[in-house]
């Protein structure tokens, strides 16, 4: 898939499908670094399991054209969709 959205897309359709990774990866860190109140880690587990999802997807992505096919590409967005969502979710709870 990133060699059919660079034939697609070009560079910098690549350049916005990559940044959607690095995103997610910076906002996860910030996420785990924080994590010292108990609110915050009662959703650690599955922000870690998403987190794998998406980012196994990823490799296998680089072999397994998935995101081509609808029903595949669904679920690799959903849990990317899911993994912001509990990101943003764990960024509004006040510190304490």
């Amino acid at each position: 898939d990133p060699l059919d959205i660079l034939a697609g897309g070009g560079v910098i359709g690549f350049v916005f499908w990559f940044a959607f990774f690095i995103g997610l990866a910076r906002s996860w860190y910030a996420c785990v670094k924080r994590s010292g109140d108990p609110v915050a880690e009662k959703f650690l587990p599955y922000i870690h399991t998403l987190y794998c999802m998406v980012f196994t997807g990823v490799l296998v992505c680089m072999f397994n054209p998935i995101l081509n096919a609808p029903n595949l590409a669904w679920s690799f967005w959903a849990a990317g969709g899911a993994l912001l969502a509990l990101i943003f979710t764990m960024s509004k709870q006040p510190l304490n």
